[in-house]
């Protein structure tokens, strides 16, 4: 691995890790749909033409594809979007980014349902070792409020389940179109579904007077760095790499997810340090021992 690549996939990382609290600190001002309208309708555009220059003869969209990318855009773009930041809202960024950091585990359960994948021993220690981190971030070490959770941290479970949901339907999907192409299409049609959401439930497409430059800075951090050079980044590490090694990597994310959400004030307790540990480790164990992923498959943010 040559230093430039490590930097690169760091930097993905990062990226994704930044938007757990300037994601929060951004909802609080500018409804959350609406955040979510603005990020992937400018991540649309940019990908499109990306997907344009990149692949000119295999651009367009086929009639056996409508479908497909559909239903991407509905899960990984309009219902984790909307759960994503509903969560960062409520639940706050760290909480959020300890059981968001879960989804690998939660997919590689589903798998061996949906997809009759074999999990190992050390692989069902993992799974074990990540539940136990998330209930212990949920309940912040209070096991009697397990069955009392709050609506944020609904909105968060909402969230995995959403991006688990589009990770597997893009194991059967992405198959046969690039990543870039399937990431493009879910992108449009699922700004395109959050239009009228956003619309209902904010009042209008405006931000409102209370917002600053710095909110808008914040969405196309979001759009342009976090999803469109994170989504190039990531790809090119998966290409060079190999999806195993680069996924190590994505262990980074809530490590700088909490860093940067304790240096910018947000609370964090040693409940919330003791999950991120047994999430990462339990996610660790799952999946490094798997069989190389999809070369799209990335971390939800």
């Amino acid at each position: 691995m040559n230093g430039r690549m490590m930097v690169q996939m760091v930097m993905v990382a990062l990226f994704w890790a930044g938007v757990f609290p300037i994601g929060q600190w951004t909802v609080h001002t500018i409804h959350p749909v609406l955040v979510a309208f603005y990020r992937f309708v400018l991540t649309a555009v940019c990908l499109i033409v990306l997907l344009r220059i990149r692949e000119p003869d295999t651009w367009k969209i086929g009639k056996e594809e409508w479908i497909p990318f559909l239903l991407l855009g509905a899960t990984g773009i309009f219902a984790y979007n909307c759960f994503f930041f509903f969560g960062l809202k409520w639940a706050g960024a760290v909480k959020s980014s300890v059981i968001i950091a879960s989804v690998p585990m939660v997919t590689a359960v589903l798998s061996v349902w949906l997809f009759r994948e074999r999990l190992t021993l050390l692989q069902l220690v993992g799974v074990l070792l990540s539940f136990c981190g998330v209930v212990t971030v949920v309940t912040e070490g209070h096991l009697q409020t397990l069955g009392h959770l709050s609506l944020g941290d609904l909105c968060v479970f909402g969230a995995v389940a959403s991006w688990t949901a589009y990770t597997l339907l893009g194991k059967r999907w992405m198959t046969t179109v690039s990543p870039l192409k399937a990431t493009a299409y879910a992108s449009l049609f699922g700004s395109g579904m959050l239009a009228p959401f956003a619309w209902i439930m904010s009042g209008s497409w405006k931000v409102p007077p209370t917002a600053t430059w710095l909110h808008g800075a914040t969405i196309v951090y979001m759009a342009l760095f976090a999803t469109v050079l994170a989504f190039v980044w990531w790809n090119d590490g998966v290409r060079q790499l190999g999806a195993g090694r680069a996924a190590i990597f994505l262990n980074l994310v809530p490590v700088f997810a909490l860093t940067i959400s304790t240096v910018s004030g947000h609370p964090l307790l040693p409940v919330h340090v003791a999950g991120a540990v047994l999430v990462i480790t339990g996610v660790s164990m799952t999946t490094l021992l798997k069989k190389e992923e999809a070369v799209g498959e990335s971390r939800p943010v």
